[in-house]
């Protein structure tokens, strides 16, 4: 079963900017990893990390508690993702290009505005079962 969210729709959002990311398990995962260990540096890590996904990347969807709900009766969607970043991608942003492994989940809000959550991105930390049935194994831990 495909991504319920396109691909190509994340990618346009995520490279326009149209974007947030989780704090806990996004931003603060992902900035001690950076050679520019900002917000900025943690967005633009993300923009490039989404826009090497592959439709084979692609893990499962949750459906998950709406955050933004306080009696958390409104549910939504996420899109699970298990990638290995090029060489190029890690040696660019990251301060150790081994740390090729990383977990992504992401939804689309219809909005007004429509924009992109990210409410994971950070290292693999166990096997994940991806859409071409091979199964990818992380390289690196936090």
């Amino acid at each position: 079963m495909p991504a319920l969210h396109p691909l190509t729709e994340v990618k346009a959002l995520a490279k326009a900017g149209a974007f947030e990311m989780a704090i806990g398990s996004a931003l603060n995962r992902i900035i001690p990893h950076l050679q520019n260990g900002t917000v900025g540096g943690a967005r633009t890590f993300a923009v490039a990390v989404i826009e090497q996904l592959a439709a084979t990347d692609y893990s499962e969807t949750k459906i998950l508690d709406d955050r933004t709900d306080p009696k958390r009766k409104r549910k939504v969607a996420h899109d699970e993702y298990g990638t290995k970043i090029s060489t190029e991608l890690a040696r660019a942003h990251l301060d150790d290009a081994t740390k090729r492994t990383w977990y992504v989940k992401l939804t689309i809000r219809r909005g007004p505005p429509r924009d992109l959550y990210v409410l994971s991105l950070h290292c693999l930390e166990r096997p994940i079962r991806r859409e071409d049935r091979t199964t990818l194994i992380p390289c690196w831990k936090e």
